[in-house]
């Protein structure tokens, strides 16, 4: 085999890796509801047209789409359009490590995109 073969090969194995860990730490988005909330999550946006409640309802009842899933250091964070305003997208922060949902709300999304720039997150998936 060539060189340039065999670090094609090493490559394709490391990517696959990669994406089978992120898989294996990832709360699938049917599983959210299944997860628990922090009283943030809980009380922190009520009065607001969204909380987290709402938007792990119409997350998991696959009521928005794409769903775009990114990593941070600490929390994954999904996100989804507003079915009901396209300008914001929906968004929901769980924990990494504690599988707790931190919060939910809604924001135009460059909010969310600067977010996760910011916080130097990496895109996961677009189911």
């Amino acid at each position: 085999m060539t060189e340039t073969f065999v670090s094609i090969i090493l490559i394709v194995i490391v990517v696959f890796a990669v994406v089978g860990v992120m898989q294996a730490i990832l709360p699938r988005v049917e599983d959210l509801s299944d997860l628990p909330l922090t009283n943030h999550a809980r009380n922190g946006h009520l009065g607001q047209t969204w909380t987290a409640e709402m938007i792990i309802g119409v997350m998991t009842r696959n009521e928005c789409r794409p769903m775009i899933i990114y990593v941070c250091t600490n929390e994954i964070r999904y996100f989804c359009p507003d079915p009901n305003n396209p300008d914001n997208y929906l968004g929901l922060i769980v924990g990494k490590t504690s599988n707790l949902v931190i919060t939910g709300w809604t924001a135009r999304v460059e909010y969310w995109l600067s977010a996760v720039a910011r916080d130097n997150c990496i895109p996961a998936a677009i189911p």
